[in-house]
């Protein structure tokens, strides 16, 4: 009956030439009340039905094994304790309209060795799913509990995490040596303009930057503004879809006054309020850490 429903699935119910039978007494009766003038109402009534009886008395597979001889939680992620509002807040990443930020929220949560509910790690996962350069932190501090539901998954989607391996504590040290980095491509351009080149070391530095940082960057934006640099709406978009991720939000003020200086209406007017908010709820984000320290 199966094999006959999928091959009508497949091949349409124009050519449907006998009505449907079963070897049940009792189900053959429940396929002829069912009985429709219109097939392909019939082929879908019928699929649901033997679907639900499958289902129906069906007893799940237990491992006998005890829990302790394939399940050994890491000490380190025993997950005794968490934080609320961390949650709540993944939770809002993930539902919300600003997903991008999962990296911050992935990056505190490493560097300060935050614990959490194993109902958090599908969103987790699945975020890290749709964002490859946060696999490897996630995988990090996932647990045990992480991979043991990767190893038992029938979510194909993430099959990238059971070869993955896991990524080290952020190194502080060596984020600043990427920032430098860029210094010394904006002073060769005088802190005028933000070059490609240091856009595109910009685009790969994953991590939220330091205030110093920042400071630097916004002053380089603002002078870049102010020199006349002409930027069409699709290029500023682009060059501030670079900074708001990462630059801290103690320069949200000033890029915001930038940008209403330089064009404060028609689409110029829309970009501005889009970073405004992309730069409230990264706020937002961080005050969570801050207060749960």
């Amino acid at each position: 009956m199966t094999q006959r429903l999928s091959l009508i699935a497949s091949r349409g119910t124009d050519r449907l030439e006998a009505s449907f039978t079963h070897e049940h007494d009792q189900i053959q009766q429940m396929i002829q009340a069912m009985d429709e003038a219109s097939d392909p109402i019939q082929v879908l009534r019928l699929a649901g039905f033997l679907t639900l009886h499958n289902r129906a008395g069906y007893m799940p597979q237990c491992d006998s094994r005890p829990l302790h001889t394939f399940l050994e939680p890491d000490p380190e992620h025993e997950q005794i304790s968490y934080s609320p509002a961390v949650v709540q807040m993944l939770a809002r990443i993930f539902y919300g309209n600003y997903p991008q930020t999962y990296r911050e929220w992935l990056h505190f949560v490493t560097l300060d060795e935050r614990t959490f509910p194993y109902e958090a790690l599908p969103m987790m996962l699945s975020l890290a799913t749709r964002y490859l350069d946060t696999r490897h932190m996630t995988k990090r501090i996932i647990g045990s509990r992480g991979r043991w539901l990767i190893d038992h998954t029938t979510h194909r989607g993430w099959d990238w995490a059971k070869s993955i391996k896991p990524a080290k504590r952020p190194r502080l040290t060596k984020y600043g040596k990427q920032e430098s980095r860029v210094i010394e491509r904006l002073e060769v351009a005088r802190y005028r303009r933000i070059s490609l080149e240091a856009t595109f070391e910009l685009q790969t530095m994953r991590f939220p930057w330091s205030k110093h940082f920042s400071r630097i960057l916004a002053q380089t934006f603002e002078t870049a503004l102010q020199l006349g640099t002409q930027y069409q709406p699709t290029d500023l978009r682009q060059k501030l879809d670079v900074l708001q991720w990462s630059i801290h939000p103690n320069q949200t003020n000033r890029i915001s006054d930038t940008l209403l200086s330089y064009h404060p209406h028609g689409e110029y007017g829309v970009i501005r309020h889009e970073f405004l908010r992309v730069m409230t709820f990264r706020q937002s984000l961080r005050a969570v850490f801050s207060e749960s320290v």
